[in-house]
């Protein structure tokens, strides 16, 4: 295993490593991002009419959360995890 690296994200096929600091969600905020997303999806299954497809929407914040890295706070240069640039404990 490559250090600083996690065990699920080494390619095989490129022998690449994604690592930690590629990440910039800390798990508070995976796990809020997991919720908020679960509940905006349960509306494109529960709700009926125009909103319907509006609970789509939270394919977002679950795929953010999956990945542990958000394309807004990249731009914005966000790191919500602790201890790392752009952190709350900088």
């Amino acid at each position: 295993m490559l250090a600083g690296c996690r065990c699920d994200s080494i390619n095989r096929h490129h022998r690449r490593c994604v690592a930690d600091n590629d990440m910039n969600l800390s798990t508070t905020d995976r796990l809020l991002r997991l919720i908020l997303g679960g509940l905006l999806l349960s509306g494109f299954f529960l709700v009926h009419g125009g909103l319907h497809w509006a609970g789509l929407l939270g394919l977002v914040p679950l795929a953010t959360a999956s990945l542990g890295w958000c394309p807004v706070y990249e731009v914005l240069g966000l790191d919500t995890r602790m201890g790392h640039e752009g952190g709350p404990h900088e």
